[in-house]
């Protein structure tokens, strides 16, 4: 019996630690009982000299790690969000992620808490998490792709809103954000330069997007369901076309429902996980109402909703089957796994 658990333990093991080659190390980071791997948690394979910028860790099957910090230009990937079709329980983090480090990149994680982005050009993908907490220092490129966020992405209160005024932006913070594909609950509050695009919106906040300066806002679905304006605040000197929106009082190029019905423009069906609640009905006036004709929302553009943040080239253990006896003196395990190529 105890040569069969450990080889139940083993597939799944091997499984998850399936990567493809790469010039740089690769490290498993997990705290799970019985799972091998290098570190228990992020934070130790920071304090480890034998980690380097440029390598990649992977935070395992079932781990549940508290606040972590990225302090080297690694790239972090996790297991995506759920696994209600799989045999895998996801990774979790319960607790606030700071990013120290210039060009470190995070994909796959579900993290209960937000995300403290304290260096530049950082690359967030494919998780799902709590917002952007609000930082003091100048953030220029994080590029947020295809993440489910529950909460505000706020820049520094140092910007040209709060301290230089608007017609005096000599100084501007938190420059080059790019913002795609995602589905945001909550705010997106001042950024300057940002180009916010194929997004959903949706929030019962009494505006969505505020107090920005030279942005680009184009292809987004937002709706308040507040009945208020989607966007009713001022943001300076930005572009706002071909989106479709619930409500709105300053900007013309875009469809306006009049309405914040979810239902006129969504399936409304499904999980929000998932993205298919968010998918398109059709009908909708969101189809083909972008630029060159694309649809709105997040099944469209460059950087499509990815479901349950399930990582690129990551494979998915799907089904797997080992006897509790063997046969003839053999084991005879069988799996089925998928790989998200996309």
């Amino acid at each position: 019996m105890k040569n069969i658990r450990f080889i139940r333990t083993a597939v799944v093991v091997a499984l998850l630690f399936i990567s493809f080659a790469a010039t740089a190390r690769e490290w498993h980071v997990n705290n799970k009982q019985g799972i091998p791997a290098h570190f228990s948690d992020i934070n130790a394979a920071m304090a480890s000299a034998d980690v380097v910028d440029g390598d990649t860790l992977y935070i395992g099957n079932g781990a549940v790690l508290g606040a972590q910090t990225i302090s080297k230009a690694v790239t972090v990937i996790g297991t995506g969000w759920n696994f209600i079709d799989s045999p895998i329980t996801r990774a979790a983090i319960n607790g606030d992620i700071t990013i120290s480090a210039n060009g470190a990149k995070v994909q796959g994680l579900y993290i209960n808490g937000r995300i403290k982005p304290d260096a530049n050009n950082i690359v967030i993908e494919r998780c799902r998490f709590n917002g952007i907490l609000e930082n003091s220092k100048q953030i220029n490129v994080l590029k947020l792709y295809s993440n489910y966020i529950t909460g505000n992405i706020t820049g520094s209160r140092r910007s040209g809103y709060y301290e230089y005024g608007y017609d005096d932006i000599s100084i501007i913070y938190n420059k080059n954000w790019e913002i795609a594909g995602n589905i945001i609950t909550g705010e997106i509050i001042t950024l300057n330069m940002a180009t916010i695009a194929n997004n959903v919106l949706v929030s019962s906040i009494s505006s969505i997007l505020r107090r920005n300066h030279y942005i680009l806002v184009a292809n987004n679905i937002i709706i308040c369901t507040a009945d208020k304006n989607a966007i009713q605040y001022i943001n300076h000197n930005s572009i706002f076309k071909n989106n479709v929106l619930s409500t709105s009082n300053e900007f013309d190029g875009n469809i306006t429902l009049g309405s914040n019905d979810l239902a006129l423009v969504f399936k409304c069906s499904g999980s929000v996980e998932s993205g298919e609640y968010y998918s398109l009905k059709e009908g909708s006036p969101a189809i083909g109402a972008g630029e060159n004709g694309i649809d709105c929302g997040v099944m469209a553009g460059v950087y499509k909703f990815a479901p349950f943040g399930r990582p690129r080239n990551i494979p998915v253990l799907k089904k797997a089957s080992v006897p509790v006896m063997p046969t003839d003196g053999k084991v005879k395990v069988s799996f089925k796994i998928e790989n998200n190529n996309e």
